[in-house]
C-alpha cells in the first residue's frame, strides 16, 4: 500500500479545473490513494525536461496529466493539468530538503531570475548605502547557515529596499522567508531563528516519508490518511483544514496545565486554531466515547453557524465522532438558564434604553446619560451592586476621573431608580443572564458540563460572560483556549483582561504571520488608528508575505455618483471571475438605500442580517460594520467611510474624558476590522463634507 501525500501546488492546480475535469481526476487518482496502481496509469520519468529524477507523469485522460514524485512506496501529488501545460510546469523543479530537513518544491528558474532582475537593479546602487541586514548586524555566513547559496546571500546582503528585499526572497521556502523577516526586522536573532527551524522529531536528511513529518514539510505536504479523506479533501479543498504554520500546530497540539491565551491580529489564523484544536481534543483527549462534551464559543450566532459548519467539515473528514458544541455566548448562556428554570426577567434591551431616558430626564443630573449607562455597566452591574453602601466601597479601577464618597452619595439615586424600574417592569439584559448563571454555578445549583472551552472572539466578550463561560468547565487540564485581538474589539469599551481572574500568565502565545491580508491592505488598516493607540503586543513582528493592489480611496460629491462607481466595482470584479459572494459591501450607512441601488441595477445581493452568513450563490453581501465581525471577502467597498464613528455624541463625550478615549478607540478598532475583511482588494469611498 502506498503512501500518498498531496502538495499545496496539486490542490491549487486541481482547482483550476473544470468541473467535468476534476471528476475525472479524482475517479483516476483515487485508486492511487486505495493502493491501485494499474498499467493504465502509463506512468512515465520525465526524460525530456530538467527536473527531479524522481518525476513521473501519469496519464488521466487523452489530454490530461498528473505530475507526481515517486521514490519507493512515496507518492507526492504536485500538478495536474494538460500535457503540455503539466510538463512546462515541471521544468526546473524539484523536490528538496532544507538545511533542516524540511522538504520543499525547490523551482530553480525562478531563484536564477530574481537573482538576474535583482543585479539589474544593482546597477547604479551607492555602494556605501548600508543594506537591511547590514543594519542588523548580519553577515553573508549567517545567511549561508540558513540553507542559502552564497551568490544568493551576497545578493541579499546588498539589498537596502524592502519591496526589493520582499521580492528577491520569493523562491524560497515560507519557514527560510519568514526567519529573513525576522532577522531584516530585527524581531528575532540569528540564534532565535535556527533554534526556531530545527525540529529535533525528525532525523537529519532523511526519507521523503520521513521529511514528510517535519513541522515545516507539514505547512505544504499532507498525507492522506485513506480514501474518505481523500473524497472530503477533493470535495472542499480549504487549504486551512490541511496545512497548519508549525506555530499553531503546537498550539494546536499543546497539553496545558490550565487556560491558555492565543493573541494574533486578523488573518494569523486564531480562528482556524481554534477549530483545529476542538477536533484534536474530540479525537485524542475528551472522545465522545467516554461521555465528554467540547464547547466552542463565540461572539454571535452568527459566527457560531459559520464555525459550525467549518468544525463539522473537519471533524468529517478526520473521521472524529464530533462531540464539540458551537453556540453564540448569549446563546450557550440563555440555553442552559432555560433549561434549569432560571429565567429572572424578559430581554429587552429598547425597554431598559426606555427606562433610562425616562430617569435621566425626571431626575436632572449635571452628568450626560452616557456616564451613568457607563458607569452602570462597567461598575455597579459587573460587581453586583445593589445598596449605597457597596458603591461607596467599590474600586473603580480605568475608569477616569476618582469618585469622591460625596459624589457617588449624589449620583446613587440615578442608579437606585434604574434599577427600581428594571425590577418593577420585569427587564434584564445579556449581561443579567451571565450574571445569574455565574452566581447559580458559585452556589452549585448547576453543575460544569464541559470538558473543555474555546472561546473566540474574547475581545468583545464582557469579563462576567467570560468567568461564567470558565464556570461550564469541570477539567483542570487543556480545559480552556482563548483567541483574542484587542485591536478588533468593536463592543467593548474595556478589556476583559484586567478583571476575569483567568490565569493566562506563562500560557500566552501571539501569531503573527498573516495568512489573509496583503501587505498594503494590513498598513492601511494599521494607519486606522486615528484617535488612539493601537495594542501592539502580537503586531511586533506582524508578517505577510503577500502582495497586492494598493486600497483604492474615492471622494465623491454627490450620493449618487458613489452609487455608479459601487456598482461598475462591481460589475468589473464579475467580468475578472471573482464570485459575487466573494464581494462584501461593508458601510456605517445608508445599507437599504444601497441594496434598493443593487436591486434597479439587477445586482444580485444578500444583506447579512442576525445569523446570516455569506454563502456561494446568494449574490454580493451587505452587511452594517458590526455584522461583518469574523468574516473576510475577497473584496470589500466600504462606502460613506468618514461617516464611521458619526454616532459619537461630541458635546456628551467632551464632559467624560473617559468614555471619550475609549469610545473614540473603539471607533478605530471598528475602521482596523472592517478594512481587514478583504483578502486582496479593499475599495474606500467618502461623500464630500458640506461647508
Amino acid at each position: 500500500m502506498p503512501e500518498v501525500a498531496l502538495n499545496k501546488t496539486f490542490l491549487e492546480s486541481y482547482n483550476h479545473l473544470s468541473k467535468q475535469k476534476q471528476k475525472i481526476v479524482y475517479q483516476k487518482v483515487n485508486k492511487l490513494a486505495a493502493g491501485d496502481i494499474n498499467p493504465g496509469f502509463n506512468f512515465h520519468k520525465l526524460e525530456r525536461e530538467d527536473c527531479d529524477p524522481h518525476f513521473r507523469s501519469a496519464r488521466i485522460s487523452r489530454d490530461l496529466r498528473l505530475i507526481l514524485y515517486q521514490k519507493g512506496d512515496t507518492m507526492i501529488l504536485l500538478h495536474v493539468d494538460g500535457h503540455d501545460e503539466a510538463y512546462r510546469w515541471a521544468h526546473n523543479k524539484y523536490l528538496d530538503n532544507s538545511n533542516f530537513n524540511a522538504l520543499y518544491l525547490r523551482d530553480t528558474e525562478l531563484e536564477s531570475r530574481k537573482v538576474e532582475e535583482q543585479r539589474q537593479k544593482n546597477k547604479g546602487r551607492s555602494s556605501d548605502q548600508p543594506s537591511l541586514l547590514q543594519k542588523q548586524g548580519l553577515r553573508q555566513k549567517d545567511l549561508e547557515k540558513l540553507g542559502l547559496t552564497a551568490q544568493h546571500a551576497e545578493f541579499l546582503m546588498a539589498i537596502a529596499d524592502e519591496d526589493q528585499f520582499f521580492d528577491f526572497i520569493i523562491p524560497y521556502p515560507e519557514e527560510i522567508k519568514e526567519a529573513l523577516l525576522d532577522l531584516c526586522y530585527g524581531t528575532r536573532n540569528m540564534t532565535q531563528v535556527y533554534a526556531d527551524l530545527n525540529d529535533p522529531g525528525t532525523g537529519q536528511q532523511g526519507s521523503a516519508l520521513e521529511s514528510l513529518d517535519h513541522k515545516d514539510s507539514r505547512r505544504r505536504f499532507y498525507l492522506l490518511q485513506g480514501q474518505e479523506e481523500f473524497k472530503e479533501i477533493l470535495e472542499d479543498q480549504d487549504k486551512w483544514k490541511l496545512f497548519l504554520h508549525p506555530h499553531q500546530d503546537r498550539l494546536v497540539r499543546g497539553q496545558y496545565r490550565g487556560p491558555v491565551l492565543v493573541e494574533g491580529g486578523p488573518g494569523t489564523g486564531k480562528t482556524v486554531v481554534g477549530i483545529h484544536r476542538a477536533v484534536h481534543l474530540a479525537h485524542k483527549v475528551y472522545p465522545a466515547r467516554d461521555g465528554h462534551q467540547i464547547l466552542f464559543c463565540t461572539f454571535s450566532k452568527k459566527l457560531a453557524g459559520y464555525i459550525r459548519e467549518k468544525v463539522e467539515e473537519l471533524a468529517r473528514q478526520k473521521g472524529v465522532e464530533n462531540n464539540i458544541q458551537v453556540r453564540g455566548a448569549d446563546q450557550i448562556i440563555n440555553t442552559i438558564l432555560n433549561q434549569e428554570g432560571l429565567e429572572q426577567g424578559r430581554v429587552d434591551l429598547e425597554g431598559l434604553q426606555e427606562i433610562w431616558e425616562k430617569v435621566y430626564l425626571e431626575m436632572d443630573p449635571s452628568e450626560p446619560l452616557t456616564f451613568f449607562q457607563t458607569e452602570y455597566e462597567e461598575v455597579i452591574q459587573k460587581n453586583r451592586i445593589s445598596h449605597l453602601e457597596q458603591y461607596l466601597e467599590v474600586a473603580r479601577p480605568g475608569q477616569g476621573s476618582p469618585l469622591q464618597p460625596s459624589q457617588r452619595r449624589r449620583l446613587w439615586p440615578v442608579f437606585a431608580e434604574f434599577m427600581r424600574c428594571k425590577k418593577e417592569e420585569g427587564l434584564i439584559d445579556f449581561e443579567d443572564r451571565a450574571l445569574i448563571l455565574q452566581q447559580a454555578l458559585e452556589e452549585g445549583r448547576i453543575r460544569p458540563r464541559y470538558a473543555s472551552l474555546i472561546i473566540d472572539e474574547a475581545q468583545d466578550l464582557s469579563s462576567n460572560k467570560l468567568q461564567a463561560l470558565k464556570g461550564l468547565v469541570d477539567s483542570e487540564e487543556n480545559n480552556l483556549m482563548i483567541l483574542s485581538d484587542q485591536n478588533q474589539r468593536i463592543f467593548r469599551l474595556t478589556s476583559w483582561k484586567r478583571e476575569t481572574g483567568i490565569a493566562v500568565v506563562g500560557r500566552s502565545y501571539y501569531l503573527n504571520l498573516n495568512y489573509r491580508l496583503t501587505r498594503e491592505i494590513r498598513e492601511f488598516a494599521d494607519r486606522q488608528f486615528l484617535l488612539s493607540r493601537p495594542e501592539d503586543a502580537h503586531l511586533r513582528g506582524f508578517k505577510s508575505f503577500m502582495s497586492g493592489p494598493q486600497p483604492v480611496e474615492k471622494q465623491f460629491s454627490r450620493e449618487k455618483e458613489q452609487y455608479i462607481f459601487i456598482c461598475q466595482e462591481i460589475k468589473r470584479c464579475g467580468e475578472e471571475g471573482i464570485a459575487a459572494h466573494n464581494i462584501c459591501i461593508v458601510t456605517p450607512a445608508g445599507l437599504e438605500k444601497i441594496a434598493g441601488v443593487l436591486e434597479m441595477e439587477e445586482i444580485s445581493h444578500q444583506i447579512l442580517r442576525g445569523e446570516e452568513y455569506p454563502r456561494p450563490g446568494e449574490g454580493v453581501a451587505l452587511s452594517t460594520m458590526h455584522g461583518v465581525k469574523g468574516l473576510e471577502f475577497q473584496v470589500v467597498i466600504i462606502p460613506f467611510y468618514n461617516k464611521i464613528g458619526r454616532w459619537l455624541d461630541k458635546e456628551e463625550i467632551k464632559q467624560d474624558r473617559w468614555y471619550c478615549r475609549d469610545r473614540e478607540g473603539q471607533v478605530d478598532c471598528l475602521r482596523y476590522v472592517a478594512a481587514t475583511r478583504a483578502r486582496e482588494r479593499l475599495i474606500i469611498s467618502s461623500i464630500e463634507e458640506e461647508k
